[in-house]
Formats: C-alpha cells, sequence, structure tokens
C-alpha cells in the first residue's frame, strides 16, 4: 500500500472532525487539542484509520466482464469454487451458450497467475 502522508491525514482528520459536528479550523473547545485546531483533535484516530485501509488487500479477482479475450494466460473461476488455468480465447469458446454442456466452464471471475516462486539460491 501508499505511505500515509501528513495531508491524508489531515485530510481524514477533518472529515472526522465534521462527521462529529464541529469545524475543522473552529475554535470549539470541546473539539480543540492543545495544539489549537480542531482537526488535529482527530489526528490520532485519522491515522489510526488509514493504518487499518491501507493493511487491506484488495482481492486480486475480477469480474468476467473484463477477462482478456486473447492469448493471454490467467486463471478462470466459478461461482462454486472451481478454479482453472485458462488462455482468454479458449474461455470465451467455452462460456458461449452453444458449447456442449461436459465443455462450459461458467466463470464468474478472473486474475492474473501469480508470479512463479523465487527460489532460493543456497
Amino acid at each position: 500500500m501508499s505511505e500515509t502522508t501528513s495531508e491524508m491525514i489531515e485530510a481524514a482528520a477533518r472529515v472526522l472532525c465534521e462527521n462529529q459536528g464541529f469545524a475543522p479550523d473552529g475554535d470549539d473547545s470541546e473539539c480543540q487539542s492543545e495544539m489549537g485546531v480542531n482537526w488535529r483533535a482527530f489526528e490520532f484516530d485519522a491515522k489510526q484509520a488509514i493504518g487499518a485501509a491501507n493493511s487491506v488487500s484488495p482481492s486480486p479477482w475480477q469480474k468476467i466482464e473484463a477477462v482478456p479475450s486473447g492469448d493471454e494466460i490467467f486463471l478462470a473461476a466459478t461461482i462454486d469454487g472451481r478454479v482453472m488455468v485458462v488462455r482468454g480465447n479458449i474461455l470465451q469458446n467455452m462460456m458461449r451458450k452453444d458449447t456442449p454442456a461436459h465443455l462450459q466452464f461458467p466463470a464468474t471471475h478472473w486474475m492474473p497467475l501469480p508470479a512463479a516462486p523465487k527460489v532460493n539460491d543456497e
């Protein structure tokens, strides 16, 4: 994930401050920290929230509508959990309605092949 910047923290703290009904640049003592600016009272919570969001990895699986159609090889998955390594143009044929049932693969998602494991030179 990307590095958390002071600008990101301030933006998030300002939103948290506003969501609590305070003006980020106001002088409401209930929201104000010893630093004298209201949004700073939410700085710690903003850092924590951004850190939690950055720790989540998005799923590499993509909806089948965006699947490559050429010679690229990738993983395809069905809703019932079957996964296969397949080439784009072959999967398109396997998903056609007029393909015999025993050759069909009703994929719902796809993802690029992961990188091969690195071999230790020990």
